[in-house]
């Protein structure tokens, strides 16, 4: 079997910076924040003959579940508490467990 290093293509200097593990979105949009910009060198599914053949199912479901929780609800950290951006080590990296208080709209 052969697998691509996501890791390390996902940490590049050359097109993160040097500070690729820091959590920064705006990575992914344009100058003015309104559009999503598609990067070339962020490959979550791989590329090519080694894709993930459900890579457009997992972003729908991801986009709608999103969706639906932020049309329904508020989402915000509790009171004095800060995001924890570290992830957890297993088969991938995974973020840990949060801590949210949503209410309804």
């Amino acid at each position: 079997m052969v697998l691509a290093n996501l890791w390390s293509v996902h940490h590049n200097p050359k097109y993160w910076g040097n500070d690729a593990e820091i959590f920064r979105p705006e990575r992914f949009l344009s100058e003015d924040g309104k559009r999503v910009i598609k990067s070339e060198h962020f490959i979550p599914f791989s590329i090519g003959k080694r894709s993930c053949p459900g890579e457009s199912y997992a972003r729908t479901e991801v986009f709608l579940y999103f969706t639906c929780i932020f049309q329904k609800f508020n989402v915000s950290l509790p009171e004095g508490k800060k995001a924890d951006f570290d992830g957890q080590l297993g088969i991938g990296l995974a973020p840990k467990p949060q801590e949210l208080c949503l209410k309804i709209r």
